[in-house]
């Protein structure tokens, strides 16, 4: 009797380990598996950071070239709405429709 248990606890032990041996080497394939697309990932990630980084630093320098070019205009721009104001105003009016 003794033996009878001691075979089926054995049997259902090297069931569960059988079990696990399996869904590890399941685990270990599918691990294998996805690995180069997680190192692609990571790496296109890198680049894709290093990329926006570069594209915020040559954002900013078109942007102080922008300002150091329209800064030098802002006096003409001044000038140019002052002559339109000057000029809309000495314009005729037009009669009112009775």
């Amino acid at each position: 009797m003794e033996i009878l248990a001691l075979g089926l606890l054995l049997l259902t032990a090297g069931l569960v380990m059988a079990g696990m041996l399996v869904v590890g080497f399941f685990k270990l394939l599918i691990f294998l598996v996805v690995l180069p697309f997680r190192l692609l990932g990571a790496l296109l990630s890198g680049v894709g950071s290093l990329a926006s980084g570069l594209a915020t630093v040559l954002f900013s320098i078109v942007v102080l070239v922008a300002l150091v070019v329209a800064v030098p205009l802002v006096p003409l721009l001044l000038l140019a709405a002052a002559a339109y104001l000057i000029f809309r105003l000495m314009r005729p009016r037009r009669a009112a429709a009775a």
